[in-house]
């Protein structure tokens, strides 16, 4: 359960910076 959440977290976080590094 918490692994499930940690890998949720973790791909949010990459989605994140590639949309971040997109824009820029």
């Amino acid at each position: 359960m918490i692994n499930f959440i940690f890998s949720v977290l973790w791909f949010l976080e990459i989605t994140n910076l590639l949309q971040s590094t997109n824009t820029l």
